[in-house]
């Protein structure tokens, strides 16, 4: 491939012009969107499972962990939508829903821990 060359950041660049574009920036974090929808909606199906028909639901059980995926989830879904309706910052709000996607699903799976206390 003549005249392609990988720059520090890892950009493709050919003939001295960079080729990332908003639309591929938006298929990778596309990719941990579907892998953390995927997740999310297959703990919570699992969850319920283990607590249908017990006396405590998961909010009395661990209400901290619920409310931590709920407050991460709803952070979560609004970088996504403020990531999708502003062009200028796109790469800060998709970076900010991956670590809200990745606290969301890790205090899904907190739920399956023993307590502690």
């Amino acid at each position: 491939m003549e005249g392609v060359h990988i720059n520090v950041r890892g950009d493709e660049v050919k003939e001295g012009r960079i080729k990332n574009t908003r639309e591929q920036r938006v298929k990778s974090g596309g990719k941990w969107q579907s892998v953390f929808k995927t997740l999310i909606s297959s703990l919570l199906a699992v969850a319920a499972l283990k607590y249908q028909g017990k006396s405590k639901d998961p909010f009395e059980a661990k209400p901290i962990v619920i409310w931590c995926f709920l407050l991460s989830f709803i952070l979560y879904s609004l970088t996504i939508i403020l990531g999708l309706l502003k062009n200028y910052c796109s790469a800060i709000f998709s970076r900010m829903a991956l670590a809200f996607g990745a606290l969301s699903m890790l205090s899904l799976i907190s739920l399956f821990l023993p307590p502690t206390y």
